[in-house]
């Protein structure tokens, strides 16, 4: 057996314009099991990745804007 590649890619910070490319690139280091993007349905820049997603193969992991704060 090959080995197994996981892909994971923060939706909020790089284009769904490079969703075939990132793919193709995790391909020569191994079978890809895992391709997951991370990002919230709500944020502008995730909601294009939802076109490409089913034809690249890639699980929506919804992640709900949070507010950071160091007082919690």
């Amino acid at each position: 057996m090959g080995k197994q590649v996981a892909v994971l890619i923060d939706g909020d910070n790089i284009s769904y314009k490079y969703a075939e490319y990132i793919k193709r690139e995790a391909m020569h280091y191994g079978n890809v099991r895992i391709f997951r993007l991370y990002g919230s349905i709500s944020s502008p820049s995730v909601r294009p990745w939802y076109k490409v997603m089913p034809l690249q193969g890639i699980m929506p992991i919804d992640r709900k804007s949070t507010r950071l704060n160091s007082s919690h």
